[in-house]
């Protein structure tokens, strides 16, 4: 079993995300899709879902999607280092073009 950790920048991803959903859609709902995200980043470690490559973006990154956010990541040996954490219209060039 793989395993994973949040840049500092991913975490503050999942506090807007957090953030947003208790806003729009309650708590119960928010805290519902904070642990589908969560179990996305440990099928990730594990290799267990689709990505596509991101390195024109970042040398190395890959991504891969949940439900209406963007995923991006880097594998680290056998662990993954989840870097952002993105809405799917969000302009990920200036969101990636930043220290992690």
């Amino acid at each position: 079993m793989g395993s994973y950790k949040l840049s500092n920048l991913a975490s503050d991803d999942l506090g807007r995300i957090y953030e947003y959903g208790i806003l729009n859609f309650g708590l119960t709902q928010a805290q519902d899709y904070l642990l589908g995200l969560h179990d996305s980043f440990q099928k990730l470690a594990d290799n267990e879902l689709p990505v596509r490559d991101a390195s024109q973006l970042m040398a190395n990154l890959k991504r891969s999607k949940y439900r209406r956010d963007v995923i991006f990541y880097l594998p680290e040996g056998d662990d993954t280092l989840i870097v952002r954490v993105l809405g799917e219209n969000m302009d990920f060039i200036r969101h990636l073009d930043s220290d992690y």
